[in-house]
């Protein structure tokens, strides 16, 4: 069964969606992970310990203000990196002019707006995430631009295949400008 590109409106994979829209492309990366909501749920527990305690104390008065308000921080930024990296999405549009990255829906990185003319190629990386008992590898997605500088689209992507899919998905619309 061959499916006709101008027919299909939206493709889902493992961990990538695929929307075209006439004249663009959105691509999203999810990155849920179930295994986080435990880190979520401990970290909020925490500091919600400490502001009780620490509102418990203010009516009586207590020396020890600020360090509940740094471990209310502490475990604040510790909550807002596990929600980051766990529950954002990152967003490519890719534009009839432009690639845009962007992350969704908490802004945590600055948005890039790439020209297309400035792509020369787009690659995929590995690192290594190995422990003693594990062996990890995370992939990562650069556009090199025509000066040599490498742009960063995306990392820590988990499947080859996720990788493989957006690096296609990108390379197709930079050879679709590149014809016309």
């Amino acid at each position: 069964m061959k499916i006709d590109s101008q027919k299909m409106k939206s493709i889902k994979m493992s961990k990538v969606a695929l929307k075209r829209k006439p004249g663009r492309v959105l691509c999203s990366y999810d990155r849920f992970e179930y295994t986080s909501l435990i880190g979520i749920f401990i970290s909020l527990l925490i500091i919600v310990a400490i502001f009780f305690d620490m509102a418990e104390f203010e009516t009586e008065g207590s020396n020890y203000t600020y360090e509940k308000i740094s471990g209310i921080l502490f475990f604040g930024v510790i909550f807002l990196i596990i929600v980051h990296r766990s529950f954002n999405s990152i967003h490519i549009k890719i534009e009839m002019w432009y690639v845009v990255v962007y992350s969704f829906p908490i802004p945590t990185q600055w948005r890039k707006k790439i020209r297309k003319q400035d792509i020369q190629k787009i690659i995929i990386t590995t690192e290594d995430h190995t422990s003693e008992n594990s062996f990890k590898e995370s992939y990562s997605i650069y556009c090199i631009l025509n000066n040599r500088n490498e742009v960063l689209i995306l990392n820590r992507i988990w499947d080859i295949a996720d990788a493989g899919k957006i690096k296609s998905i990108l390379s197709e619309s930079l050879e679709t400008t590149r014809t016309l």
